[in-house]
């Protein structure tokens, strides 16, 4: 009795084994987060403001100064937010790959200029497919299984909190890039799914990649493996 359950327990033993040799688990979670368009504040002496906003159109009124955003500037600062946040909770940080962060920027920038907010692409491909078109793949062994896949976060965001429109004046309340990755990533922490990635003690690596569109969207892209 005794060595027929040592055999069975052989045969589930390795059984396991080669199912997660041969099927191992796809692609980390991906998940996005967006903000939608800051909020208009309107102050005219006109008499009808709501009409003459939609009859001139934002584009023809006069605009103040616009900050110019460093969209580098804006990975690093997102990185090493995030990193703090691992920190925080005794957790290793993520080394900054260039070329995970080329995969990132990459998408970023294709949602940006063909305007979609999505984890697949038009085509169908999804963060493992864009690495991998890149050359780029994440493969972690866990003893007796291994994953394959690049988890990801997005997020849609702005260059400014709001915009006032006095007269024919268009005035913006603009972000620094300290204060847009701070949003950024507390957005991304305060939802399960984004903070999951972020705080998941196996990742090692961290790519950002982030893309300005000119109408002040803010497309960021983490990935992670």
């Amino acid at each position: 009795m005794g060595k027929l359950l040592a055999i069975i327990f052989v045969i589930v033993f390795f059984g396991f084994f080669w199912y997660f040799y041969d099927n191992p688990v796809l692609v980390p979670s991906i998940l996005g987060i967006e903000k939608l368009f800051p909020q208009t504040m309107i102050e005219s002496f006109d008499e009808n403001p709501i009409s003459l906003q939609f009859e001139k159109g934002l584009k023809t009124l006069t605009k103040d100064f616009e900050h110019e955003f460093d969209p580098t500037v804006l990975e690093n600062q997102i990185h090493e937010l995030t990193n703090k946040q691992r920190e925080f909770y005794n957790l290793d940080t993520l080394e900054n790959d260039s070329k995970l962060g080329n995969v990132a920027r990459g998408h970023s920038t294709d949602m940006k200029n063909r305007n979609y907010f999505a984890h697949v692409t038009p085509e169908g491909l999804n963060p493992t497919n864009r690495g991998e078109k890149l050359d780029y793949s994440c493969t972690k062994f866990y003893g007796f299984y291994l994953t394959y896949g690049i988890a990801e976060n997005i997020a849609k965001y702005w260059t400014f909190t709001n915009y006032f429109i006095r007269g024919n004046y268009l005035s913006y309340n603009w972000h620094t890039e300290a204060s847009l990755a701070n949003e950024i990533v507390e957005g991304w922490m305060n939802s399960p799914g984004h903070r999951k990635n972020i705080l998941a003690p196996d990742f090692e690596k961290l790519g950002v990649g982030v893309s300005i569109g000119d109408d002040g969207a803010v497309y960021a892209t983490q990935n992670f493996c």
